[in-house]
């Protein structure tokens, strides 16, 4: 089983899109040469698509899956762990700024948006009995 072309593309283009993130926060460029040359290696490896063929494989399996608690052993499962890392951080961070941003063009108009909630309860009628004197002192003051 092997990737196929489709998502080799994709996975190139995933990474050359990252590149410039990855040389602006100070990865070596002999550690980006390596990431370029192996990286759909990495990948295919890591989801199973190709079969480890030598004990270092496995163990490379090992510490991607678990890279929070593993400490690397070579250069090649350091380089992962640290783009695994890098690639965390980049989606929280865009997640924090979809959050922060709402576009207002998404929002509802404002006739349309929901009712607060902490209003409920200061205007909730339905236990409420009404009197002829409270409905005609509203008349009263219009």
């Amino acid at each position: 089983m092997s990737l196929d072309d489709l998502e080799k593309q994709k996975l190139r283009e995933e990474l050359n899109f990252n590149i410039p993130k990855l040389e602006k926060s100070g990865w070596s460029e002999q550690h980006l040469d390596i990431l370029k040359k192996h990286f759909s290696f990495y990948v295919a490896l890591v989801n199973g698509n190709r079969e480890p063929s030598k004990p270092e494989h496995i163990d490379f399996i090992k510490i991607a899956k678990n890279w929070q608690k593993e400490t690397p052993k070579n250069i090649h499962e350091l380089i992962y762990t640290n783009y695994i890392k890098f690639q965390t951080n980049l989606n929280i961070n865009e997640a924090i700024k979809r959050k922060e941003k709402v576009n207002d063009a998404m929002l509802p108009p404002p006739g349309c948006r929901s009712w607060p909630m902490h209003k409920d309860d200061k205007y909730d009628f339905r236990n409420k009995a009404f009197e002829f004197e409270d409905w005609f002192d509203d008349w009263k003051y219009r």
